[in-house]
């Protein structure tokens, strides 16, 4: 049986690298007693499925992975939530054989930046920014769709979304703009399925 989960990823919580968030998701299900299917072989390890990793530092409100069980139920789900740590929490799931490998084709960004701390100006669709391990650089355009920037009272809100073979760290959006020190915010908010929250796609 497959189980496709929602966890959020925020606080402190977001500074952990992808590596020790797979570990600490894998402690959260051993003290639940989820009862996990696992690989055969010498290092036998829970079968487990997630999307893209993201940056250190970045909030993740669609951290999805799929994990195979023997059974599942909502008791095991209460329990998941109250074993898991601050910061790195169940939020929802799906008995479901879909692939969210397969159904994943973009992801959807929040970029929060403290306007005393910024030069706005810097910010436009031909902004040079550097994807990959090579740091190749690329115009904001080639990356982005829907591209925008939201003034609110304090701070600049730079929402975009990426298709996942063209994903860049959010990171790259606040190096481009920083001029000064201050609070920068980057968010990963969905995951997209053709235009529809992956969250949606799994309900129907």
């Amino acid at each position: 049986m497959r189980v496709i989960f929602l966890y959020s990823k925020y606080g402190m919580a977001r500074f952990i690298s992808s590596r020790d968030t797979v570990r600490a998701i894998e402690r959260n299900f051993r003290r639940a007693k989820i009862p996990m299917i696992f690989t055969e072989g010498f290092h036998p390890h829970p079968i487990l499925s997630f999307l893209d990793s993201m940056p250190v530092g970045v909030v993740n409100r669609a951290l999805y992975f799929s994990v195979e069980v023997e059974s599942w139920d909502e008791e095991m789900f209460k329990e998941l939530k109250s074993t898991s740590v601050e910061g790195l929490e169940p939020m929802k799931f799906w008995v479901s054989e879909a692939n969210i490998n397969s159904l994943a084709d973009s992801y959807r960004y929040e970029v929060f930046l403290e306007k005393a701390a910024v030069d706005i100006s810097r910010l436009s669709k031909e902004s040079l920014v550097r994807k990959g391990k090579k740091e190749t650089k690329y115009k904001l355009r080639e990356l982005t769709e829907d591209l925008k920037v939201v003034n609110l009272k304090r701070y600049y809100l730079v929402k975009y979304t990426s298709k996942r073979e063209k994903v860049f760290s959010p990171w790259e959006i606040i190096k481009l703009v920083k001029a000064r020190e201050g609070i920068f915010l980057p968010i990963l908010e969905e995951v997209m399925c053709n235009g529809i929250p992956l969250r949606i796609v799994l309900e129907g």
